[in-house]
C-alpha cells in the first residue's frame, strides 16, 4: 500500500470527523475524497482504512449504519506517521 493513499485517507477522515471530534457519518465519502487526491482505486483506500482499524486508529461505532470514529491513538499524528513509515510500500 502506498502512504500517499493512507496520508490522504488520514487528512479526509480527520476534515469528516472534526479533528477527531465527531462521528464519521458516512465513510464513503472520505473515501471518495480520497480517491480524488491520489487517483486510485476506491479498493486500494478502503484497504488503507481496514489498515487504520486494524491498528486501532479508527473503531466502528455500535450502530446499524457503517459509522466510524477516531481513537486516541488515531487523533496522535505522530502515532500516525509512525505507522504509515513502518508499512511496507507497494
Amino acid at each position: 500500500m502506498k502512504s500517499e493513499v493512507l496520508i490522504a485517507l488520514y487528512k479526509q477522515l480527520m476534515f469528516f470527523s472534526d479533528n477527531g471530534k465527531e462521528v464519521i457519518e458516512n465513510p464513503a465519502i472520505a473515501i471518495s475524497e480520497a480517491c480524488k487526491c491520489v487517483g486510485c482505486p476506491r479498493t486500494d483506500v478502503r484497504e488503507a482504512l481496514q489498515t487504520f482499524e486494524a491498528h486501532g486508529f479508527i473503531r466502528q461505532v455500535d450502530d446499524p449504519r457503517l459509522k466510524f470514529v477516531i481513537t486516541e491513538a488515531g487523533r496522535d499524528q505522530v502515532k500516525v506517521e509512525e505507522l504509515i513509515n513502518t508499512l511496507p510500500i507497494t
